[in-house]
């Protein structure tokens, strides 16, 4: 799999950050960056001259698999999804999973607009891309059609998102209820 950064010098590729990095830079570069989040920016830099360089992007790194106790979890969060129909159909709960998964350009792109919230909750229905600028860090504010997204939401921003959803669509279903 290639990495491919990209900094304020052009986009440059490799097996990692470092010798994607030193294929723009040299080989006496070193790089702070975290991996784990493809949408933070890193630091490049030379020992004898400090901060070179910033990157701000990093594509093609996997997250780790999903464990066990996540996939329960998971599992549970999407058989509980709802939007104005009911629960989430089929197709929408896979791309859903398809994005928790492995966050990348091509699911964020299937799943960012999925409406998520039962009219019951009394609220304006949100998007999925709705509730990740309400409960979590994520800020992407658009993007221009047929263009790449600025940055993906991470797969615990969106585990936080569909725990707000379950969580208000609860809340509707037992007022309801109680009413």
């Amino acid at each position: 799999m290639s990495i491919k950064i990209t900094t304020e010098f052009g986009v440059f590729e490799g097996r990692t950050i470092q010798s994607a990095a030193r294929r723009g830079y040299g080989k006496r570069v070193q790089v702070h960056a975290t991996p784990a989040r493809v949408d933070v920016e890193g630091r490049i830099f030379d020992p004898s001259q400090g901060y070179i360089g910033t990157i701000y992007r990093i594509e093609g790194i996997a997250p780790d698999p999903l464990t066990d106790d996540e996939m329960v979890e998971v599992a549970a969060l999407l058989d509980e999804t709802m939007n104005w129909n009911g629960f989430i159909a089929a197709d929408q709960r896979a791309r859903l999973f398809a994005l928790i998964d492995t966050p990348c350009q091509d699911t964020w792109d299937g799943a960012h607009s999925l409406t998520l919230l039962d009219p019951a909750a009394q609220t304006i229905a949100s998007t999925l891309w709705d509730l990740l600028l309400a409960c979590t860090a994520y800020r992407c504010n658009g993007r221009i059609h047929g263009e790449a997204w600025d940055s993906i939401p991470t797969r615990s921003e969106v585990i936080t998102a569909l725990r707000r959803a379950v969580t208000m669509n609860r809340a509707a279903l037992l007022g309801e209820t109680r009413g």
